[in-house]
């Protein structure tokens, strides 16, 4: 029988990287140290697979995609940094699982193929959403196994719901695992911030660590949309996804670091 022996939510700048931030990486490095801190414990429980949801993946309408790659590879030459080149072993048979699981409760996946990518005229590498924060965990876990997740335009419910069927599928599979969702809080907190500025941006960023800390998946089910809207966020339906995965647990959660210097 699987193990969920972590969950966890990460951001993905690329910009924390030095090779490719500078100097700047050193402006977030409280959530720099945070990341090396997920890194070790994710070492020190012995996780095999992470299963990781991203929003900036192939994304669909319709449907949760994942990656079928037997070899899920990605690197950061779009970012400038011709040095950095990843690779794990995809757990397929986890993927598998979980896609029965999913389409079971109704939730439609796509398995997402080099052809589909092909087809579709996109990346087949894994996106950064996946690789800024498997940056800092693989230097700790090199043998990790990966299921690569894109969320999708499917209701808040539907999100929730996927993740449930996350964890029914790790509870049939001998796995010790981790899932993390990636995303990234408001992109409005400062004048210059590229997407522009919303004074709602900080309002959302206080309310989502707020319900973080106190566990509360119906806060996160109910929040207000205009106001996730206003943010500019990517990283409310991965939230939900790993909600969704930790349903009926007791929560609580740790926040090892918030910032928005960028």
């Amino acid at each position: 029988m699987g193990r969920i022996l972590g969950a966890y939510i990460t951001p993905h700048p690329p910009i924390m990287i030095e090779d490719i931030g500078g100097r700047e990486s050193q402006k977030v490095i409280s959530t720099i140290k945070a990341l090396e801190e997920i890194s070790r414990r994710i070492s020190e429980k012995n996780i095999e697979t992470i299963v990781i949801i991203t929003p900036h993946g192939p994304m669909f309408r319709d449907g949760m995609a994942f990656s079928m790659e037997d070899r899920l590879k990605g690197d950061f030459k779009k970012f400038g940094a011709f040095n950095l080149e990843y690779e794990f072993k995809n757990d397929i048979k986890l993927v598998e699982i979980i896609m029965d699981e999913s389409e079971e409760d109704g939730i439609f996946c796509i398995p997402f193929t080099e052809d589909m990518a092909k087809t579709y005229g996109t990346d087949k590498g894994l996106d950064h959403g996946a690789l800024v924060p498997l940056h800092f965990i693989h230097k700790k876990n090199k043998k990790i196994k990966l299921v690569h997740i894109t969320y999708s335009g499917l209701s808040r419910e539907d999100h929730y719901k996927f993740g449930r069927a996350i964890k029914r599928a790790i509870d049939m599979i001998n796995r010790n695992c981790a899932i993390i969702a990636s995303g990234d809080l408001s992109h409005r907190l400062t004048n210059n911030a590229p997407a522009g500025y919303d004074r709602r941006g900080q309002e959302y960023d206080n309310l989502y660590v707020n319900l973080v800390r106190n566990g509360d998946a119906l806060g996160f089910l109910n929040m207000d949309e205009t106001l996730i809207t206003a943010a500019g966020e990517c990283a409310y339906r991965a939230t939900l996804v790993l909600l969704g995965a930790l349903d009926k647990h007791n929560l609580r959660g740790e926040v090892l670091s918030y910032e928005g210097p960028f």
